[in-house]
C-alpha cells in the first residue's frame, strides 16, 4: 500500500466537551467551527454552517473492551453520512 499526500487542512475549534473514560483513555469532542484546506489539487475554505440537510463522507473509528467486538478496534471502516433536523445518519462500510 501506497500513500499521496493530499492536502493539509487545519481546523478552528470550540473548546472540548469530555465525553468521560474508554478503553483507550479519555474521551473528548471537538466541534469543528471552521478552518482552511490546501494541497496541490485543492484549496479552500472549511465553513461553519446551521447544519441543515448535509451530506459528508467520514472514517469512524471505534473503541471497545469487550472481547466479543474487538474485530472492531482492528478494522478500517469509512461512512456516508447526511445531517438532517435533529439527527445525523450513517451508511458505514468495513474496508476488505
Amino acid at each position: 500500500m501506497n500513500f499521496e499526500f493530499e492536502f493539509s487542512y487545519v481546523a478552528t475549534l470550540n473548546p472540548p466537551v469530555d465525553i468521560g473514560p474508554g478503553p483507550f483513555g479519555n474521551r473528548n469532542v471537538f466541534e469543528v467551527t471552521g478552518g482552511t484546506l490546501e494541497g496541490k489539487r485543492l484549496k479552500g475554505k472549511v465553513l461553519s454552517t446551521d447544519y441543515g440537510d448535509q451530506y459528508f463522507r467520514t472514517t469512524p473509528r471505534f473503541e471497545t473492551g469487550d472481547p466479543r467486538y474487538a474485530w472492531l478496534n482492528q478494522s478500517v471502516f469509512v461512512a456516508e453520512g447526511r445531517i438532517g433536523p435533529g439527527k445525523v445518519e450513517y451508511k458505514v462500510y468495513r474496508v476488505v
